[in-house]
């Protein structure tokens, strides 16, 4: 009779150890199913960034050649990623930089208002050796926690770090339908505002 108590307490045992293995197996699955990533890849270089002006006007200028090399050759370094999805902005240096990737993958491009660089405010169209000393005067006060700073000239909607974090986190949050929890590539221009 022992044995079959020792042999019963044995399988209980190993039924609880089984039961507790296949739980801690299934955390990180269940962890892994609403995590997401998102891919920033800046843009290529367009005719402004060759002609070294401040250009963040919508739709702005195409790439050059070497921005168009520049997007063939991001889809050597990440495009075995398995990405789900394809963002740009409505900006077409971004939309060109995410064609070859798209096409790789057989995904559309998604653009997505708002998901563009930071606007250069007064700096538009200016030297950007010239306009870097102002343009970044916003962005360091944001780094400070001034996320109300705005870069002069900007349009009075939506032109600090506070209200592009608003729209950003509209645009990643799930249910809005922009962003699934996926991999995903998104495209934009100088990380994104």
């Amino acid at each position: 009779m022992s044995y079959f108590r020792r042999s019963g307490f044995r399988a209980a045992i190993a039924s609880l150890g089984m039961m507790l293995l296949a739980f801690l197996l299934a955390i990180p699955v269940a962890h892994a199913a609403e995590v997401m990533r998102i891919t920033f890849i800046r843009h290529g270089e367009s005719t402004a960034n060759a002609a070294n002006i401040a250009d963040s006007s919508v739709p702005g200028p195409v790439l050059t050649e070497k921005g168009q090399q520049q997007a063939r050759d991001i889809v050597k370094v990440l495009g075995d990623n398995n990405y789900d999805a394809i963002y740009a902005s409505t900006m077409v240096r971004t939309q060109l930089t995410a064609a070859p990737m798209a096409e790789y993958l057989g995904l559309p491009i998604q653009v997505v208002p708002g998901l563009q660089e930071i606007e250069a405010g007064i700096y538009e169209g200016t030297p950007e050796s010239d306009a870097v000393k102002g343009y970044l005067q916003a962005p360091l006060k944001w780094l400070q926690g001034d996320l109300d700073a705005r870069i002069p000239g900007r349009s009075t909607a939506g032109n600090s770090m506070h209200a592009w974090a608003v729209r950003f986190r509209r645009c990643t949050t799930t249910g809005t339908g922009m962003w699934p929890r996926s991999r995903t590539a998104a495209r934009s221009c100088s990380g994104c505002s």
